[in-house]
Parts: structure tokens; C-alpha cells; sequence
């Protein structure tokens, strides 16, 4: 099945892998290196693009997803009740 939610997920993957190569190339980068607080704002941009794009991703599937069913044995069952455990012995005052 390939949709615009598909699509929206492959946004997804890039932007994501994108951050993470934006990540590691900062990380490489020499704390005094004039470049590094550039790459910092370019770590935030690609990385709130990435959760922006899986947000909406999430909310376009969460509606879709499956629900799961229970047998018919099953949903008719109760649950057990916990046993009790009985005192030793018993408080007399």
C-alpha cells in the first residue's frame, strides 16, 4: 500500500538521518573550531524537523491502526480473583 502516508514517512527517515549526520559532523567538530555553533543550530533545525515530520506521521496512523479483538472465550472469561492469604495466627484481644 503506498500512500501519502508513505511518503510522509520517507520525509521522516531523511530529515532523521540528516539530523543524525548533522549530529555526528558537530560532535567531530573542535570545541574552539568557529564553525561548531553553526552546526548547533543546524543539530536543532534538523532534528525539530524530524519530530515535527513523526508527529505527524503518528497522528495520521493513529487512527488507522488495528484494534486489537479478544475471543469470544476470552472477553466472556472473568479475571481471577487474587488469592488471599490467611493470617497464621489470629489477633485475639
Amino acid at each position: 500500500m503506498h500512500s501519502n502516508l508513505d511518503g510522509l514517512y520517507d520525509d521522516f527517515e531523511q530529515a532523521q538521518r540528516a539530523a543524525v549526520e548533522v549530529t555526528d559532523r558537530y560532535r567531530d567538530t573542535p570545541a574552539d573550531d568557529p564553525r561548531r555553533a553553526s552546526l548547533w543550530g543546524e543539530v536543532v533545525s534538523r532534528t525539530e524537523r524530524s519530530a515535527t515530520l513523526l508527529r505527524r506521521w503518528l497522528a495520521e496512523t493513529a487512527d488507522r491502526a488495528p484494534v486489537p479483538h479478544l475471543g469470544q472465550d476470552q472477553a466472556a472469561r472473568e479475571p481471577e480473583a487474587p488469592a488471599t492469604r490467611e493470617p497464621a495466627l489470629a489477633h485475639r484481644g
